[in-house]
């Protein structure tokens, strides 16, 4: 399983060491934050990328992870889309119902497969709280 993140943060970080547990691959990264990029590279033993390079990683992915904030994530999800690789994204999707729809929009052109995120629902603080709401 050969994963390129889009978006080097710490969300992004959790995600690769999932990856690495599993028995994968990161392949690359690409952040706006060479600090970021930087740290991605040293610990997952991966080279960084600059953003023309982005679709060169995502066409040799299995899937790719978007961990941007979602002000920031429009053309990034269509260099992944249009190469028909399978997106994971965290949430939200967008800060925008319009942008919403564009992503849908995308996704339904390219037949684009996405996934949501939202990995703190399976924390125990936060089933707590669905408990007691």
């Amino acid at each position: 399983m050969k994963v390129f993140l889009i978006g080097c943060g710490d969300i992004a970080r959790h995600h690769g060491r999932a990856v690495v547990r599993l028995g994968g691959e990161v392949i690359g990264g690409f952040d706006i934050s060479k600090a970021n990029s930087d740290i991605v590279s040293a610990e997952f033993g991966c080279p960084t990328c600059s953003y023309e390079e982005i679709e060169s990683y995502v066409v040799k992915a299995d899937y790719v992870v978007i961990s941007t904030p979602p002000t920031k994530r429009l053309d990034y999800v269509e260099m992944v889309l249009r190469h028909h690789v399978p997106l994971y994204m965290e949430k939200p999707v967008s800060a925008t119902w319009e942008d919403a729809l564009k992503i849908k929009a995308m996704a339904d052109q390219y037949e684009g497969k996405i996934m949501v995120g939202f990995a703190h629902y399976y924390r125990p603080a936060y089933q707590k709280m669905l408990e007691l709401v």
